[in-house]
């Protein structure tokens, strides 16, 4: 026997890419015979279907000769009430709040042009007073809040006073 030889092998085989043809699809794989079987059933319940409605439309189109045709609607048994109903009904029960009566009634026209015309300033100093008599009050301290008062009326009385000119 002879040893083989790799050149008579190459001169038959040429150099050029040539196109040899494409694969053609494999048609017998399990996913496409399942979904085959699967569209036929599909196929054969519409069919089967449309026979059915068909003999049911033929059937009613017919009258009945027995006697007058049912209502089309029947009253629903009362069930019992939903959680909605309830709610509601609850809600005609529980009685509504009162409203709180205000604090503070409206002032009147009178006593809104009173304080339109006093000094702001005046109007700062008498809150001022009053916050340190309240804080006084609490902390039981009578000789501190004469002090701040009489300090106050004090830097009024000198904001009053024309400049002197000399």
């Amino acid at each position: 026997m002879r040893p083989a030889c790799l050149s008579p092998l190459c001169s038959q085989v040429s150099t050029e890419y040539t196109v040899m043809g494409k694969l053609k699809p494999d048609l017998n794989t399990e996913e496409l015979l399942e979904k085959r079987a699967k569209a036929e059933r599909v196929k054969l319940f519409s069919k089967n279907l449309r026979m059915i409605n068909r003999e049911e439309a033929a059937m009613s189109a017919k009258p009945a000769e027995t006697g007058p045709a049912p209502p089309l609607w029947k009253p629903q048994p009362k069930a019992e009430p939903s959680r909605v109903d309830v709610a509601k009904e609850y809600a005609k029960r529980v009685p509504r709040p009162r409203p709180r009566p205000t604090a503070n009634p409206e002032p009147d026209e009178a006593t809104q042009e009173k304080e339109e015309d006093v000094d702001p300033i005046l109007l700062l100093e008498r809150q001022h007073e009053e916050q340190v008599s309240q804080r006084a009050a609490r902390h039981g301290e009578e000789s501190r809040v004469n002090a701040v008062k009489d300090l106050g009326h004090n830097a009024t009385v000198a904001r009053r006073r024309p400049p002197v000119q000399s």
